[in-house]
Formats: C-alpha cells, structure tokens, sequence
C-alpha cells in the first residue's frame, strides 16, 4: 500500500503555523544567502568585467596598482618612438588617483579619480557618455553613476551642473559616464593637465596601450619589456584585472563562510520544527505503520513534506533576493552592484533543498525506529 502524496500535502495544511514558520525560517536564511552569493558575484563580476583584452597598462617599474605608479613623461616620448607602437597603437597618458570628495557639507569620502584626455577616452570601449558631454580644460569632470554611492548621495543630488570638490578646488559635473557593470562606474574623470595641477603631480600613474589585434599587442610588450631605457611593469589588462580578482578572494572566502553557518542555521532550525512536528503525531504515524504502511513509505512522507516546506522558503527567500539585483554598495575606495542571476537563484533553491533534506533526516531516523506499540501508547 503506497501513501499518498495528499497525506503529506493535507498534512502541511492542518498545521498551517508550523508550516508557516518553517518557510518562513528557511526563506529568511536563503534570502541571506543570497545576499551572500550576490554580493561575492558583484564583487567577482566587477573585476573580470573591466578588463580589455587589447589594452596594456605600463605602470612604474616595480608598482603593482594603478594608484601608486608614476610614469616619467620622457617615458612617453621613448614609448612612442618604438617600431611596434607605429603600428596602429594608441598611448594614453592618464593620472589615476584617490582623492577624497566631498560634495556641500557632506563628509568627504575617497573617490578614485582618472586624469586623461578627452581624445583618449576611446581607448576604454566600454565606457559611453549616458548624460551630458566629457570634461574638458576648465575644472570640468564626468562621473560614473556609483561615484553618488560612494559619497552616500542619490543619484539625482549629483547631476549635470552640480559641483564637488576634490584637491583643493571646485569642479563641475558636465557628463555621466556608462559602463554597466565595470569599476568605471565608480570612477570621477576629469581633464589630465587640470588634474596634475590640482595634484600636483608632474609626472603619470599609468600609460594605458591599445593595439589593434593581440599579435601587436605582444609586440609592445615584448618591446617595452626588453627595452633597458624605459624601464617600467607592463601588464596587460586582464592579467591586472584577474590579479586584483585574486585579492577578492578573502572577502569572496567570508561570503562563502557566511553562506555555510547561514545553510547550517536553516538546517537547524528545520530539523528542530520538524522533530517537533514528528514527536506531536507519533501515534498518528504509527496508525499508518498499524494499517499497513511500508516504514520507508512513511518515513519518505516526512522527509517529502520537509523537502517541500524548505523548497517552498527557497523560493521565497530567492525571489526577495531578486530585489537586490543591480542595488549599489560601498567597497573599499570604489563601488559595485549586486549581481543576481540565474546561478544565484538557483544555488538559492539548491540550498534549500539540502535545508530541507538535512532537517528531515534526524525526524526520518527517529521515526525509523519507532516501534507501533510505543507510538500507540503515546497517544493515551
């Protein structure tokens, strides 16, 4: 005699508290969850998402970030004169610094500033103008759509024509930058010259190299590396990039730790409701067992309707944590985006699914040993 699916779908019905707070504890620890697996794929997706396979960034000799290299201009003049770069290659001189903003009266925050030159904005493809024009000569700048993040402001308070300070002086907004998805979005660009002078700077952070194909690109590297007169760290930008995905991992290695006591505390919790829940029909179960119902049978009725309160949470808490998709966060000196997607969502529901199969499994083995007099004797 098989049981009936219905048994367990009437039970979870009759006991519409129990069921409630059983999805409702598991869909909390997956919207969590999450929140978790979301923050760590922004952080990853924004690292991997800004590099372009066909730029270089020749940085000083010996640095390893943007922000603390300074190129020599007679660098510059050496690079240009290289047989591979009159192939088509494209140099950006670009200053790339934190500085700290500060917009009104609003506390100042750092902000990761980019100093170079309206015509070389074409060597970064991935990033467009969404509003308003690039900043020319005059203590003009154009900021990515995160930058108001950072400074704890709306987007609409940093606008077209609103006015922030940084380095001493006073610059206007003139363009909002696009470049979904890429650390762009939380960068300030302003005219190279004005910054070096507001800076104070008379030499680069980087020089940023565009070939026309990854053969070139090769060429300029090999060049640059073998050239004892220009001495300098060449890296190409998804090799940066990747590298600065490595520096992640720590902080990826805390959302996966949190993921894990998040899952392990849904466990708990379901295995506790569920227990409790076993323990308060015992006798009922044991007339099915008296009727004729095979143990396993019974036993997978429990584990079937835990596996589906728990589901039914996974789903919740996933699709709550749709909500989050896109939202902006401080980290660092920069900013990103959750990013919820389909791998997201359904680890969220996988899960759940591994909630409800561990929190049923200590109830199943319990009931798996279960004799039919005792059952029936717990009922008087």
């Amino acid at each position: 005699m098989k049981l009936p699916i219905s048994y367990s779908l009437r039970s979870m019905l009759n006991r519409p508290s129990r069921s409630l707070m059983t999805s409702g504890g598991v869909a909390i620890a997956i919207f969590l969850s999450v929140t978790m697996l979301a923050l760590g794929k922004g952080l990853s997706r924004t690292a991997s998402s800004t590099a372009e396979p066909l730029n270089l960034i020749v940085m000083s000799y010996g640095a390893v970030s943007q922000e603390f290299s300074a190129v020599e201009p007679a660098y510059i003049r050496a690079m240009a004169s290289l047989e591979s770069v009159g192939n088509g290659v494209e140099l950006s001189p670009e200053l790339y610094i934190n500085t700290m903003v500060q917009v009104g009266r609003q506390p100042a925050s750092a902000v990761l500033t980019r100093g170079l030159r309206s015509e070389n904005a074409g060597l970064h493809p991935k990033v467009s103008l969404a509003e308003g024009r690039l900043p020319q000569r005059g203590s003009e700048v154009a900021l990515g759509p995160l930058v108001a993040t950072r400074l704890g402001l709306d987007t609409q308070q940093l606008g077209i024509g609103s006015e922030l300070s940084f380095e001493g002086q006073q610059w206007e907004v003139v363009g909002i930058l696009s470049a979904p998805g890429t650390a762009y979005e939380s960068e300030i660009w302003a005219p190279l010259e004005d910054l070096m002078a507001a800076a104070r700077r008379d030499d680069y952070s980087i020089v940023i190299t565009r070939a026309a194909d990854m053969a070139t690109l090769g060429d300029v590297k090999f060049d640059l590396d073998t050239r004892t007169d220009i001495r300098t760290t060449v890296v190409s930008e998804t090799e940066y990039f990747a590298r600065e995905s490595e520096r992640l991992k720590p902080v990826l290695a805390v959302c996966s730790i949190m993921t894990l006591l998040l899952v392990s505390g849904g466990a708990m919790a379901g295995m506790n409701t569920m227990f409790n829940s076993v323990m308060g029909r015992i006798n009922e179960l044991a007339v099915l067992l008296l009727l004729g119902y095979r143990r396993f049978e019974v036993v997978g009725g429990i584990m079937f309707e835990g596996l589906l309160l728990c589901l039914l949470g996974g789903v919740l808490g996933s699709a709550a944590g749709l909500l989050l998709s896109g939202v902006p966060m401080k980290f660092s000196m920069s900013a990103f985006r959750f990013v919820v997607d389909q791998q997201v969502l359904l680890q969220g529901v996988g899960l759940a699914a591994v909630i409800g199969v561990v929190g049923s499994l200590v109830p199943s083995l319990r009931l798996r040993r279960l004799s039919i007099a005792n059952g029936l004797r717990a009922s008087r």
